[in-house]
């Protein structure tokens, strides 16, 4: 066996036991414990959405690793300006590195996490809980996870000093806080419990402050002296909890927003007010948590893997001196959140003014300097001189000019992919701007990327800038605004080139499967494959693009037993030629550990025939709740074959199957690698290469290295190197080490000649480890000489073959003093030939990631809203605009108007290939030029990388005669030329003639050619043109369409013989001829502006769907809103009600419904039945008397009770009750007594429980009513037990509002209580109470004296009595809204009581004027007008009115009404058309006169609620009738214990005939209406005799209350008289006794004696009938023993009695069961007996079994008591064992057999069967396991909490007839009622020797359990009759 506490499952599992402390002297609670907090320099709204879970169990050890984590997410960035938040001063902070280092770190900035310097590595590890305490920050106190060490680590060099051991109460420790003197600590169970402690820093000794209440898994604490109080974060609830440190009880304060596990480090910074927390997610990171919401916010992400022990060297700021000030602007105005910074004295200090400007802080004595900022004002300095005995403070102000403002705008555009294509269409992005102490936020238009913002003039800002829609990288710059009015900057965001999934932009795949269409090609196989291709329902529930793909099981878990493939088809590869081939896809993963489920990614080169893994196994990963996962792998160019096929590999194990693997968009590519050269080759052959061994630390706790150089053995590793002869390896020739933290480092590299480039590292590996769960490698690198290191590869292990590893680093990594280093770390099981390193390279290469290229998609942009064409003006979400190849929703507001109900698409263009773009205009120009003219043919313009024609018009001019030859035209360097030829007819004005195209040659090729086409002008004046077209491919990013161009004249005419384009372009062939003319600009092709109209579709659910042509623009933003219809169905009217008499005839109504929407709109129409009320009371519209006193305490006023009782019996009450359930007060003017009122309506008829405190606020909690839960006039939170009065502590509280510490009442909730307080004047506080006594403020209100509070779950409602106006408010606890509902008619003061009958809906008020006239009363929660129900009796004042009606909690019903009728119920209404409902009311089968509620819920397929018509039926009672009441209660048997009888049946009989009947309540409750008239009244109840009650009169308009009936059993009493019979007889001799048999029941019984002989003669030294107890145990329940609820576990005690004990008859067993041990009642037990009279050392040896008996557990934390059905004789002498069979398995925790554990008597046994059920004669020993529970180590020893109680003197006899006696009668009947028969018994001696005999008397009784009577004759020998002054008589053993 093993504890509880050690984290590995035995077979049986020990509940440690809570340990109990003390709350040290320096603990003290708070004089003043609220909800304040500081004036913090932040605010986090609270966080409001769903988290997304990893699914993982929490824990507080370190996290396993994956190959690959994500970085932190979300919150605002602090690090870059933590001024902002007011962190002008951080501290600096220091920390653990628990994986993989476990080294300790300095942050110089506590606030920049990305900067820490190496402190160095302590001894102690898994340091899970550290802090400084008080200002020392030389060392910090920290706790080991290992040993429960508590350590001091110095703080300049690491070094750890063991101080003590620690014992935590439960768990481990999670965290210390020191504070106010105190080094407090959590320790953490988690999912059990979390516990606070002090920690003794001298001893290490703990002392338990109390066990959380609410938070069970508490990773770390910080401690906040403005407050007083420490917060903790819980990893289950993953929220911030308020821990009071007086007593540990905690409270909520609300969700951090994201999901932590594993290892955490928190602290409060005391100097700047920032509670910062060292989180790890799946990384680490650091974020700041605002302690009003519990919400927080990203500061960073740390360099370390995950930090603990997290430090922050700050304490407040303590003086004796003040410096205090204000901070306002010029004119006066106060400067609220200014930050005013000091510095002097010990540490900066970093202030924040109030709203008043103003700022103060303590101070010693000194020189100080302040600095006074905030943004948009010139911060001001001034210094501070404070003297020694200054008498004053030292005031200090500032008046800050502000700065000029200036209005920046501009545009954010798509930049698309860096240095290649875009879009650039305008981006919706987010713009933040911030500089110290400033942040705001501003956004883009959604469709013209344009923003706003007014700024500083002249001031430099910070932009971070993220785009709204995804695929985008984030930019940071500086801005800094200048000029006269405004500022304009436009910004460009690049796309994330390697994910290459911004909307229009895509990866250049050869191979692309997007799975919609079809399953591509891919086929299932293997073993039990789950592998399908399809709709994608589980998992991530669809697709990453659309909804298809393919899965282990589309639409559930994959099998067991798996070993399946999905095989994509044969591909060819060969065009990569030598490119690298990429493969990348999407998935969604949910898998067991890789080490029983797993996939792999494998390839082929050659069509199959053999098979090589390159990505996986995986497993262990649940991405439940988050998106697919882009995957990318580069493989080597030997798989560019034309046979390549790839395939997803599934294996698992055979239990626990879970979602598996989900696969989309996958797609193969190339990249083209930059060729590398080798730096440093090492392979091992001639040394070791200066490699290094190391281990982690040399503490006893780590096994030594493995690691060894040389050849490897033939065994049991690869049998060789890689390479050669030589290896790196664990161990060459066996397994590696147990518990082994080992490293093998490179010595120092320089690589300081290769700045700037990437640097690769490449090895050969094989491995074979334990699951990488367990035991894995990892590659670590450093920049530094190893002062810091930076994992690369880690957490891979299992089996390997030699394998080729490549890892790149990037430039950073170029350095003088690179090092390299190989990790190895194993558990403390499982040991294998471990990791073997070989042929290790360094190269280097131009920086590069690998990634397919990525390229633009030709389309546009749609985006706009989708409205409601219904509502005006309102957006609808959900609502999906989609085309055939795009879709997408609105949204909800993401943080900007602009985006709520916005949509947003890429949309890809249909027929691309098709010109669309316009005709360009021909340019007006003068002289010789080209134009692109695509009037003469061709296309409009380019297209990137799409081939195209185009034309060009060429005019030349003369002045003279001009022979022109040849023409050139340059296009821009990445298009292709294919083709030149003439278009159309060339001519001149002139004379001249144009020749046609003789020939075209590129000059150079293949981007400009020269055009040999001869032009001839024949006079000065000739004008000539001539057109050609180029046929030519743009490059595939082309944003350039200028064409060159260059004339060749023969020189005989003009002067300019070569003009060319004012570009000066001149043919690399003329060079010997320049441009003579370049006045005229290119030709210029225009980009091709392609559109399409495409039809798309706007849809939701319930709304008629839309669709129209869009016409879409190229690379631009088309916004296009749309308005959905629907029908709208209203119904009138909007409510119903009647008034009829009981007995009445139905009555009939309408109800339209008008469709006022333009669809068809469907209905249903649904009842739902609300019960009914018996009243309705008017508003009050009278004046109350005034003078009264407004006080929330009792009256101690004298008596007018006379007046008042004449008042009472004057009052005009408009209730007609029919009845009530059982309720309880608390009269606290005279008495302080609790009270029972049977019938609530009947107030006068209360009984006194018990006296009480004085209780001002109490109720039930949902439908216990045996209890009260009451807070008295001190405060203290108890339960009052409504049997007997008892009042039991549960917490003394500290009642936090405006009530100055005092509860004016409680109203139970759901599971909680809501309460006021007030303070009787001008405001009241609501606030929620747990049955713990945990306390939140949720609403703060202005009623003036909320004296009790009563919750209405039917409408959600809390309703308030102000004793202050004598009016009813109702307050809503969501929204906190009052109502003032109205005047309650009566003048109240003092202590009041209320509470709801939620069975009977009526609020019911213990009202209370003065003079002790305490009443009931009934308030109308509609009018607030309330009236008189019944007084209470004597001189009295009642409060904590609590009523035994709990109705579920706010179910406010539901089914049909059976009083009312729709027709029609379902339909469809036209629409702008109407149908008309019947309605029908009736009183069929209604017998009791009330109002009567129900709703009609209209339920339609349109998207808009029709609000429920309410429905009232007023049924009257005549006046001629009247109501019986009564209550009835049962007896047990024998006339006993009379009980309330619930469901018995009241029969109504008038002249003899049945007229009506009813059922009582669960309070034996009845009232029934009925005409006047003499009835006769029968009750029955099932198995007791009825009754019948004559002659009962009901008057007109009378209630009759019947006395309590009582109901008799129909069953025999049967008693006797005498118990026992003893005789003493001397030989020879006879006598007589009577047996008495009595029947007290109700019905004869028949009985028949059996005699049973006992045995004998005994010799007189032996007490006979005396009793036997078997006790081992001192009766302490210490500890609970199982195995954790997996087998029927057997306990068992070894008795040894005396062996004069026996013969005995074992009666009774005792068990105890503690409430800790996870036993319930109801579980089912088996008691066992045994007999052994072999003595043997184990029991079950040659033991007898005797008896088992069926039992459950009745009762917990205290003794259950087992009477046998049938004695269990023991004969003896020998062992007795007596035990259980615990046979509930609920599969965990489960401890059922308490233990004492004070002193062993080593006398316990423990066992357990594999079969199930144990066999029907269980035994021993048992077929699993049988042991001493000693045996199973010494925490286990102990003794079972198990006892036999018997009587001597059974056994030893013959079982049958009884020699020496007679009885007579034998049998008989016996008669009901008090009949009797006498039994004679006759004892004979005749023939007798002496000594004692014994018998037994059976008496059957049927059914009743038998009577068992002993009976004793004693004979005496002879020498007694005569010698009696010489032997001691012995006497009657009864008295013994």
């Amino acid at each position: 066996m093993k504890s509880k506490t050690i984290q590995k499952v035995l077979a049986v599992v020990l509940v440690l036991g809570l340990l109990i402390g003390y709350i040290p002297a320096t603990v003290t609670a708070q004089t003043d414990i609220t909800d304040a907090v500081p004036n913090q320099p932040y605010s986090i709204p609270a966080f409001t959405g769903e988290l997304e879970r990893s699914g993982e169990p929490k824990t507080t050890a370190a996290a396993p690793r994956k190959e690959s984590s994500d970085g932190a997410s979300g919150g605002v960035v602090l690090n870059e300006n933590a001024a902002k938040y007011g962190i002008t001063a951080a501290p600096p902070a220091y920390g653990v590195e628990v994986y993989p280092t476990e080294q300790m770190y300095h942050w110089p900035d506590v606030s920049v996490p990305g900067t820490a310097s190496l402190v160095g590595t302590p001894s102690a590890t898994s340091l899970f809980a550290g802090d400084f305490m008080g200002s020392d920050f030389s060392k910090l106190y920290a706790v080991s996870y290992d040993n429960n060490g508590l350590y001091s680590i110095n703080t300049a060099t690491a070094a750890a000093t063991l101080i003590g051991i620690t014992t935590p109460p439960a768990g481990t420790f999670g965290g210390l806080a020191g504070g106010d003197g105190v080094m407090y600590g959590v320790t953490t169970n988690c999912n059990v419990s979390s516990t606070l402690v002090t920690v003794n820093l001298a001893t290490a000794a703990t002392t338990t402050i109390g066990l959380l209440p609410n938070a069970t898994c508490i990773i770390d604490i910080a401690y906040v002296p403005e407050t007083g109080m420490l917060y903790g974060v819980d990893l289950v609830t993953a929220s911030l909890y308020r821990i009071d440190p007086a007593t540990g009880v905690d409270t909520l304060v609300g969700s951090l927003g994201i999901d932590p596990n594993y290892a955490q480090g928190m602290d409060y910074d005391e100097v700047n007010g920032v509670l910062y927390w060292a989180s790890y997610t799946e990384s680490s990171a650091l974020r700041i948590i605002d302690i009003n919401t519990g919400a927080s916010a990203l500061v960073g992400t740390f360099v370390q893997d995950e930090i603990d022990a997290f430090s922050i060297a700050a304490a407040a700021a303590t003086g004796d001196y003040e410096i205090n000030g204000t901070v306002t602007a010029v004119g006066g105005a106060p400067i609220e959140g200014a930050n005013v910074l000091v510095t002097g004295g010990d540490s900066p200090r970093s202030l924040t003014t109030d709203e008043f400007g103003a700022y103060s802080i303590m101070v010693d004595a000194g020189e100080y300097s302040l600095t006074a900022s905030k943004a948009g004002y010139q911060p001001e300095t001034k210094t501070a001189t404070v003297p020694e005995g200054a008498t004053a403070p030292i005031v200090v102000n500032f008046e800050l000019e502000g700065l000029p403002e200036i209005l920046v705008t501009g545009a954010v555009y798509d930049g698309g992919i860096y240095g290649g294509a875009s879009h650039g269409y305008p981006l919706y992005a987010k713009m933040t701007f911030s500089q110290e102490g400033f942040e705001e936020v501003v956004y883009t238009d959604p469709f013209t990327g344009e923003y706003e913002i007014t700024l500083s003039n002249g001031q430099e800002y910070n932009l971070d800038i993220e785009a709204m829609v995804g695929g985008y990288s984030p930019h940071g710059a500086t801005i800094t605004p200048t000029g006269a009015i405004a500022f304009e900057q436009d910004f460009y965001l690049y796309i994330d080139a390697a994910a290459c999934n911004a909307p229009g932009y895509f990866p250049e795949y050869k191979y692309y499967f997007d799975f919609e269409n079809n399953d591509g090609g891919f086929v299932s196989s293997g073993t039990n494959s789950s592998w399908a291709w399809g709709t994608i329902t589980s998992g991530p529930g669809t697709g990453h693009s659309g909804t298809k793909g393919i899965a282990t099981n589309l639409g559930g878990s994959y099998n067991p037993n798996e070993l399946s493939y999905m095989t994509s088809p044969v591909m060819d590869l060969t065009s990569f030629g030598t490119s690298t081939p990429v493969i990348q896809w999407w998935d969604w993963k949910y898998f067991e550990s890789a080490t029983y489920d797993n996939v792999t990614l494998e390839v082929t080169k050659n069509g199959g025939t053999t098979w090589t893994a390159v990505w996986g196994p995986i497993g262990g990963i649940n991405d439940t709740g988050k998106p697919y996962t882009q995957q990318s792998l580069a493989l080597d160019p030997t798989y560019n074959v034309a046979d390549f096929q790839l395939r997803f590999k599934m294996k698992s194990d055979g239990s626990v199957n879970y979602l598996g693997t989900y696969i989309d968009d996958l797609g193969i590519g190339k990249f083209d690698i930059p060729p590398a050269t080798i730096i440093l080759e090492e392979d091992f052959e001639t040394d070791n290469g200066g490699f290094v061994v190391t281990i982690f630390d040399d503490t006893v706790t780590e096994g030594p290295a493995s690691w060894a150089w040389g050849t490897p053995s033939a065994t049991p590793g690869p049998g060789a190197a890689h390479s050669g002869t030589n290896v790196w390896a664990t161990n060459l020739t066996g397994n590696y080490n147990n518990l082994e933290r080992s490293r093998l480092t490179s010595p120092v590299i320089d690589l300081s000649n290769y700045v700037g480039s990437s640097i690769i590292v490449s090895f050969w590996q094989w491995m074979d480890t334990e699951s990488n769960s367990y035991d894995w490698g990892a590659v670590e690198v450093s920049k530094d000489g190893g002062t810091t290191w930076a994992t690369v590869y880690e957490k891979f292990g299992d089996i390997m073959p030699w394998s080729y590893k490549e890892i790149v680093l990037d430039p950073s990594y170029a350095v003088e003093n690179f090092q390299l280093r190989f990790y190895l770390r194993t558990d403390g099981s499982g040991q294998y030939p471990g990791w073997y390193i070989d042929d290790i390279t360094l190269s280097y290469s131009a920086p590069y990631t690998v990634g397919v290229e990525c390229n633009t998609i030709p389309g546009g942009v749609v985006a706009g809203y989708v409205y409601d064409a219904m509502v005006e003006d309102t957006l609808l979400y959900g609502a999906k605009v989609e085309s055939e190849l795009a879709a997408a929703l609105t949204q909800e507001d993401s943080g900007h108007p602009a985006s709520d109900g916005l949509y947003w698409l890429f949309q890809p263009f249909l027929e691309y290939d098709v010109d669309a773009a316009p005709v360009a205009g021909i340019q007006d120009i003068a002289g010789s030029f080209v134009v692109f003219d695509p009037s003469v043919g061709g296309d409009n313009g380019y297209k990137p990388g799409k081939p195209g024609t185009f034309c060009f018009r060429a005019e030349t001019f003369t002045t003279d005669w001009e022979w022109g030859s040849s023409e050139w035209l340059k296009f821009p360097e990445d298009w292709t030329v294919t083709a030149v030829v003439k278009q159309g007819t060339g001519f001149c004005t002139g004379t001249g003639s144009v020749q046609p195209i003789t020939s075209y040659t590129f000059d150079p090729s293949p981007y400009a050619v020269k055009i040999n086409m001869s032009r001839r002008h024949q006079n000065p004046s000739d004008h000539c043109t001539a057109y050609y077209c180029v046929s030519a491919t743009p490059g595939a990013s082309a944003d350039n369409g200028l064409v060159s161009w260059y004339f060749d004249g023969d020189g005989s005419g003009d002067a300019v013989n070569h003009p060319c384009s004012s570009d000066i372009y001149t043919p690399p062939s003329m060079s010997d001829y320049p441009c003579d003319q370049h006045i005229l600009p290119q030709a210029n092709i225009p980009k091709a502006v392609h559109v399409e109209d495409i039809l798309f579709t706007a849809s939701k659910e319930n709304y008629a769907s839309v669709s129209e042509s869009v016409t879409v623009t190229q690379s631009k933003i088309v916004q296009k809103d749309w308005e959905l219809e629907a029908g709208m169905i209203v119904a009138d009217p909007l409510a119903l009600e009647r008034t009829i008499a009981l007995f009445d005839d139905p009555e009939t109504t309408t109800l339209t419904l008008e469709n006022i929407g333009g669809t068809d709109a469907a209905f249903t129409i649904a009842e739902k039945n609300l019960g009914f009320q018996p009243y309705h009371i008017p508003p009050f519209t009278g004046e109350i008397e005034g003078g009264k006193n407004v006080v929330a305490t009792a009256d101690t006023s004298a008596s007018t009770l006379s007046t008042n009782l004449q008042l009472q019996s004057a009052g005009n009450s408009v209730l007609q009750l029919e009845g009530g359930p059982m309720a309880y007060v608390v009269e606290v003017r005279s008495n302080d007594k609790l009270f029972r009122i049977p019938d609530i309506t009947v107030p006068g008829t209360w009984e006194a429980v018990a006296s009480a405190a004085t209780y001002y606020a109490g109720d039930f909690l949902k439908d216990d009513y045996s209890k009260i839960y009451a807070i008295s006039d001190t405060d203290a939170f108890v339960s009052i037990d409504t049997a007997t009065g008892v009042a039991t502590p549960i917490a003394q509280l500290t009642i936090p509002g405006v009530g100055g510490g005092g509860a004016q009442g409680i109203a139970g909730a759901n599971g909680f209580f809501y309460g006021t307080t007030s303070n009787c004047a001008s405001a009241t506080d609501i606030f929620t109470l747990s049955p713990s006594g945990a306390i939140e403020i949720i609403a703060n209100t202005n009623i003036a004296c909320g004296i009790d509070i009563a919750y209405v779950p039917d409408n959600g409602l809390l309703y308030l009595v102000d004793i202050s106006t004598d009016h009813l408010y109702s307050v809503n606890p969501d929204t906190g809204e009052v109502i003032d509902v109205g005047a309650l008619g009566f003048a109240a003061g003092y202590a009041q009581g209320m509470d709801y009958d939620e069975e009977n809906k009526i609020l019911y008020w213990a009202a209370y004027g003065s003079g002790g006239n305490g009443q009931l009363r009934a308030i109308d929660m509609e009018t607030g007008a309330s009236t008189l129900v019944g007084a209470f009796t004597g001189d009295n004042e009642s409060d904590c009115l609590s009523i035994a009606a709990y109705a579920g909690g706010g179910d406010s019903g539901g089914g049909a009404v059976p009083w009312l009728t729709e027709d029609p119920i379902e339909g469809v209404v036209p629409a702008y058309d109407s149908m008309v409902v019947d309605i029908e009311f009736n009183v069929y089968g209604i017998e009791q006169p009330g109002d009567f509620f129900a709703e009609l819920v209209i339920d339609t397929d349109t998207p808009y609620e029709v609000p429920s018509i309410p429905v009232t039926m007023h049924v009257i009672r005549p006046l001629n009738w009247g109501n019986i009441k009564g209550t009835v209660y049962a007896f047990e048997q024998c006339d006993i214990n009379p009980a309330l009888v619930e469901e018995a049946t009241i029969n109504f009989y008038r002249d003899g005939e049945l007229v009506q009947s009813t059922l009582t309540d669960e309070n034996g409750y009845f009232s029934w209406a009925l005409l006047n008239g003499t009835y006769d009244i029968e009750i029955i109840y099932p198995d007791y005799v009825t009754q019948m009650l004559y002659g009962v009169y009901l008057g007109w308009d009378e209630d009759v209350v019947l006395d309590d009936i009582y109901l008799r059993l129909d069953a025999a009493c049967l008693t006797y008289s005498p118990e026992s019979f003893f005789q003493d007889l001397y030989p020879e001799e006879m006598a007589q006794q009577t047996l008495t048999l009595t029947n007290f029941g109700a019905r004869e019984t028949v009985f028949e004696v059996f005699e049973k002989d006992g045995g004998g003669p005994v010799p007189f030294t032996m007490s006979k009938l005396a009793d036997v107890e078997l006790i081992i145990d001192d009766g302490s329940r210490d500890n609970g023993i199982g195995i954790g609820g997996n087998h029927e576990f057997l306990w068992l005690n070894r008795f040894t009695p005396d062996p004069d004990a026996f013969p005995f008859t074992l009666d009774e067993i005792h068990v105890y069961f503690g409430a800790a041990d996870y036993a319930l009642v109801g579980d089912d037990m088996i008691l066992v007996v045994y007999e052994n009279v072999h003595g043997n050392a184990d029991p079950a040896v040659n033991s007898t079994f005797l008896a088992q008996f069926p039992v459950t557990v009745e009762k917990l934390d205290a003794w259950n008591v087992y009477t046998l059905p049938e004695g269990v004789t023991l004969n003896g002498p020998g062992d007795v064992l007596i035990g259980l069979i615990g046979m509930e398995k609920p599969g965990t925790s489960y401890f059922p057999a308490a233990m004492d554990q004070t002193t062993t008597q080593q006398r316990s046994w423990a066992g357990w069967w594999v079969q199930t059920p144990p066999p029907a004669e269980p035994k021993l020993p048992p077929d699993e396991s049988w042991g001493l529970i000693d045996s199973f180590g010494a925490s286990f020893a102990g003794n079972w909490m198990v006892r036999g109680m018997g009587t001597s003197g059974g056994g030893g006899g013959t079982g049958g007839d009884i020699l020496w006696l007679t009885i007579d009668p034998m049998a008989g009947v016996v008669s009901p009622d008090g009949g009797s028969v006498d039994v004679t018994l006759t004892f004979d001696s005749t023939g007798l020797t002496w000594g004692d005999y014994f018998g037994v008397l059976d008496i059957l009784n049927a059914p009743d359990p038998k009577i068992t009577i002993p009976v004793q004759l004693r004979v005496w020998d002879w020498e007694r009759l005569y010698m009696p002054f010489t032997f001691t008589r012995y006497p009657h053993p009864a008295k013994q």
